[in-house]
C-alpha cells in the first residue's frame, strides 16, 4: 500500500500492484510491487519529468524535459493498479 498527501490537505491510500517510476536516465520503468521486478521499462531521448497511468490502466503517459510527451501502449498480462 502506497499513502499520497497533496497540497489541498487531503490523503490517499493505494492498494498498489504496479507502480510507474521515471528517471534523470530518460527511462520510465513498469514494476511489480509485490516480487520488486522490473516488468517493462519505455525509454526518451531525454531526462523524464512525469510518468503515470491512464485511467484504465492501458497506456503510460511520459513526458520528458525535452518538451516531448509519448504514450505508450501496455501489453500482456501485466498486473496493472486498479
Amino acid at each position: 500500500m502506497i499513502l499520497t498527501s497533496s497540497f489541498d490537505s487531503t490523503a490517499r491510500l493505494w492498494d498498489v500492484v504496479t507502480k510507474i517510476t521515471s528517471s534523470f536516465d530518460s527511462t520510465a520503468r513498469l514494476w511489480d510491487v509485490v516480487t520488486k521486478k522490473q516488468i517493462a521499462s519505455f525509454k526518451h531521448e531525454a531526462p523524464l519529468t512525469n510518468a503515470v497511468f491512464s485511467p484504465d490502466s492501458k497506456w503510460i503517459l511520459t513526458a520528458s524535459r525535452d518538451s516531448t510527451a509519448c504514450l505508450w501502449e501496455i501489453e500482456g498480462d501485466l498486473p496493472l493498479p486498479e
